[in-house]
């Protein structure tokens, strides 16, 4: 699987400006948000199908 270009963009901590670690932050913080909305729904459409089978 191809890694993010963001990744490849990415410096050591160490030599980031402060503006660019908050950048970083709110990447990181919008990616674990899009993670857990889709594990939400994922495990939601599980359920949804295991309620669906006939015991």
């Amino acid at each position: 699987m191809p890694k993010d270009k963001y990744e490849h963009d990415s410096k050591p901590f160490s030599e980031m400006t402060h503006a660019e670690l908050e950048k970083e932050l709110e990447y990181l913080r919008a990616e674990n948000a899009y993670l857990k909305k889709r594990k939400a729904l994922r495990e939601e459409k599980a359920l949804r199908e295991q309620q669906k089978k006939p015991e």
